[in-house]
């Protein structure tokens, strides 16, 4: 269960550095939810002359999924482990492209969550109120990482 009222920095939360840290900040979250924001800039990760192409906004939505599943980390005395972007149910663009200057809210909410940690997340992002993109996320972050990264599946059994 999530306790509320602490604050986070988006580096807290998420596995991801540098240039592929592309979240500004965690704005609010709840038990079952976290809306974070973010700025388009010249120089933000994936822009070109007219601003950052929408299909990146799969990868805005997994980033603000991931930081609600670090809040739960970190809450547990655990450091935010790497997950896995499973697939998306479908992600659909309002627009081509998000023009710099845009300021961008991420919202990810649980849909539904299993024990072995996979997940669906109702997702969207939106300006000035606004909806610009939307999807169904599915994750998984596995207890260990090692296994699949070596080509074994979750669950595979050996003979």
């Amino acid at each position: 269960m999530v306790r509320l009222g602490e604050q986070y920095r988006v580096e807290d939360l998420v596995p991801h550095r540098g240039a592929m840290s592309l979240l500004d900040s965690i704005a609010a979250y709840c038990t079952y939810w976290l809306r974070a924001t973010l700025g388009i800039r010249p120089d933000s990760t994936f822009a070109g002359p007219g601003g950052v192409p929408a299909w990146v906004g799969i990868e805005y939505l997994a980033q603000a999924a991931a930081a609600f599943g670090g809040i739960e980390q970190v809450q547990r005395g655990e450091r935010p482990a790497i997950g896995l972007l499973i697939g998306a149910r479908y992600y659909r663009a309002m627009l081509d492209t998000f023009p710099v200057g845009m300021k961008l809210t991420v919202f990810a909410q649980i849909a539904m969550r299993d024990t072995e940690n996979f997940a669906a997340y109702d997702c969207t992002l939106e300006t000035a109120g606004e909806r610009v993109a939307e999807c169904v996320l599915k994750a998984y972050r596995p207890h260990d990482l090692a296994p699949i990264l070596a080509g074994d599946s979750p669950g595979a059994r050996r003979g």
